[in-house]
């Protein structure tokens, strides 16, 4: 089991790079496929003590997960543990996208 960080406002937490930080429910189209995870809920605390803004924990919630043990857990998964995914649909297109359950 690992720790996700979700916010009200933002969704999942996704992970970051040196310039920005990739949460679920940014309407971007270069969302990383997967969500990090962190080995305890002290981990992931301090993960967020370390931002240089929205650095209160108490403004997150820290859900349990299984993610494989490997830091990150993929969308895939997450939406087959009964979380919302967060790839963009493209209601325009001929036919409906196959669900996680459909595809396996």
């Amino acid at each position: 089991m690992a720790y996700l960080i979700t916010h009200a406002d933002y969704g999942i937490y996704l992970g970051s790079n040196s310039t920005a930080a990739y949460w679920s429910l940014d309407e971007r189209n270069d969302l990383p496929g997967a969500a990090q995870t962190f080995v305890t809920l002290g981990e992931a605390i301090a993960h967020i003590s370390n931002w240089t803004f929205g650095n209160e924990p108490s403004a997150y919630r820290y859900l349990e997960v299984s993610d494989g043990g490997g830091g990150f857990v993929f969308e895939d998964d997450l939406i087959a543990q009964g979380f919302d995914g967060w790839t963009p649909v493209d209601l325009s297109c001929a036919f409906k996208p196959k669900t996680f359950a459909e595809r396996t």
